[in-house]
């Protein structure tokens, strides 16, 4: 949500439309590697501490 609407501030003031989306485009992607690999490190966390409790 902050992210899209300091995309659009950005477009109504620079009015670059092209290099804003890029932008965005690009800080979007770091977002979702970033929460991709915190979600594969609790999946692992969460596979270990059932096999624990399972020996």
């Amino acid at each position: 949500m902050v992210v899209v609407a300091g995309g659009i501030y950005t477009i109504a003031i620079t009015g670059e439309l092209i290099i804003t989306s890029l932008g965005m485009g690009v800080i979007l992607g770091l977002f979702f590697i970033l929460i991709n690999k915190e979600s594969q490190r609790i999946e692992k966390y969460l596979y270990e501490e059932e096999q624990k409790q399972q020996d």
